[in-house]
Protein backbone atom coordinates (compact mmCIF):
# COMPACT_ATOMS: atom_id res chain seq x y z
CA UNK A 1 0.00 0.00 0.00
CA UNK A 2 1.60 3.11 -1.28
CA UNK A 3 1.11 6.04 1.45
CA UNK A 4 -1.65 8.15 -0.98
CA UNK A 5 -3.20 4.76 -0.70
CA UNK A 6 -3.14 4.69 2.89
CA UNK A 7 -4.69 8.32 3.20
CA UNK A 8 -7.69 7.58 0.78
CA UNK A 9 -7.91 4.41 2.99
CA UNK A 10 -8.38 7.08 6.08
CA UNK A 11 -10.13 9.47 3.98
CA UNK A 12 -12.52 6.83 3.23
CA UNK A 13 -13.05 5.24 6.77
CA UNK A 14 -13.63 8.80 8.19
CA UNK A 15 -16.62 9.41 5.75
CA UNK A 16 -18.03 6.35 7.10
CA UNK A 17 -17.80 6.76 10.26
CA UNK A 18 -19.80 10.19 10.00
CA UNK A 19 -22.18 8.33 8.29
CA UNK A 20 -22.58 5.76 10.26
CA UNK A 21 -22.59 8.21 13.35
CA UNK A 22 -19.63 7.11 14.88
CA UNK A 23 -18.31 10.58 15.55
CA UNK A 24 -18.05 9.70 19.26
CA UNK A 25 -14.82 7.28 18.56
CA UNK A 26 -11.02 9.17 18.77
CA UNK A 27 -9.62 6.78 16.09
CA UNK A 28 -5.57 6.38 15.02
CA UNK A 29 -4.40 4.24 11.78
CA UNK A 30 -1.54 2.20 11.39
CA UNK A 31 0.12 0.87 8.43
CA UNK A 32 1.74 -2.73 9.39
CA UNK A 33 1.84 -5.90 7.98
CA UNK A 34 -0.94 -8.27 7.97
CA UNK A 35 -0.27 -11.42 6.85
CA UNK A 36 -3.76 -12.74 6.37
CA UNK A 37 -5.80 -9.72 5.89
CA UNK A 38 -6.58 -6.32 4.54
CA UNK A 39 -7.38 -4.66 7.93
CA UNK A 40 -8.40 -4.56 11.58
CA UNK A 41 -9.99 -2.72 14.16
CA UNK A 42 -9.34 -2.69 17.65
CA UNK A 43 -12.03 -0.97 19.64
CA UNK A 44 -12.66 0.54 23.07
CA UNK A 45 -16.26 1.49 23.36
CA UNK A 46 -16.58 2.65 26.64
CA UNK A 47 -13.24 4.78 26.11
CA UNK A 48 -14.54 5.55 22.81
CA UNK A 49 -11.09 4.58 20.86
CA UNK A 50 -10.40 3.05 18.09
CA UNK A 51 -7.24 1.64 16.32
CA UNK A 52 -7.30 1.04 12.42
CA UNK A 53 -4.85 -1.38 11.27
CA UNK A 54 -4.20 -1.86 7.70
CA UNK A 55 -1.92 -4.06 5.54
CA UNK A 56 1.07 -2.43 4.17
CA UNK A 57 1.72 -5.63 2.14
CA UNK A 58 -1.36 -6.22 0.45
CA UNK A 59 -2.11 -5.07 -3.16
CA UNK A 60 -4.96 -2.52 -2.96
CA UNK A 61 -7.63 -1.35 -5.52
CA UNK A 62 -9.65 1.60 -4.82
CA UNK A 63 -13.16 -0.61 -4.89
CA UNK A 64 -10.60 -2.72 -2.08
CA UNK A 65 -9.88 0.84 -0.06
CA UNK A 66 -13.36 1.89 -0.35
CA UNK A 67 -15.16 -1.49 0.96
CA UNK A 68 -12.59 -1.97 3.23
CA UNK A 69 -12.78 1.37 4.93
CA UNK A 70 -16.82 0.40 4.86
CA UNK A 71 -15.86 -2.80 6.47
CA UNK A 72 -14.21 -1.84 9.37
CA UNK A 73 -16.17 1.12 9.95
CA UNK A 74 -19.27 -1.44 10.73
CA UNK A 75 -17.11 -3.44 12.88
CA UNK A 76 -16.59 -0.43 14.92
CA UNK A 77 -20.97 0.40 14.94
CA UNK A 78 -20.63 -3.02 16.43
CA UNK A 79 -18.32 -2.52 19.18
CA UNK A 80 -20.21 -1.17 21.87
CA UNK A 81 -23.17 -4.55 21.40
CA UNK A 82 -19.47 -6.66 21.49
CA UNK A 83 -18.43 -4.99 24.75
CA UNK A 84 -21.78 -5.45 26.03
CA UNK A 85 -21.94 -9.28 24.86
CA UNK A 86 -18.52 -10.42 26.27
CA UNK A 87 -19.65 -9.16 29.22
CA UNK A 88 -21.75 -12.13 30.14
CA UNK A 89 -23.80 -10.47 32.28
CA UNK A 90 -25.70 -7.86 30.90
CA UNK A 91 -28.53 -5.06 32.11
CA UNK A 92 -31.74 -5.18 29.55
CA UNK A 93 -31.95 -1.25 29.64
CA UNK A 94 -28.25 -1.45 28.76
CA UNK A 95 -29.04 -4.01 25.86
CA UNK A 96 -31.92 -2.04 24.47
CA UNK A 97 -30.15 1.31 24.36
CA UNK A 98 -27.22 -0.68 22.25
CA UNK A 99 -29.72 -2.26 19.70
CA UNK A 100 -31.62 0.98 19.48
CA UNK A 101 -28.17 2.65 18.20
CA UNK A 102 -27.57 -0.27 16.29
CA UNK A 103 -30.81 -0.36 14.46
CA UNK A 104 -30.46 3.54 13.42
CA UNK A 105 -27.32 2.91 12.23
CA UNK A 106 -28.66 0.29 9.78
CA UNK A 107 -31.56 2.68 9.10
CA UNK A 108 -28.74 5.26 7.61
CA UNK A 109 -27.51 2.32 5.64
CA UNK A 110 -30.66 1.50 3.88
CA UNK A 111 -31.61 4.74 3.42
CA UNK A 112 -28.35 5.67 1.61
CA UNK A 113 -28.73 2.30 -0.62
CA UNK A 114 -32.36 2.14 -1.05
Amino acid sequence: MTKRDFNKFKKYFKAEQKRLNLAQYTTTFKLVKIPDAWAFIEADAEGCIATVSVSSTAEWTDEMIRTTALHEALHLSLAGLREIALRRCINEDEWQNAEESHVCVMERIIECTG
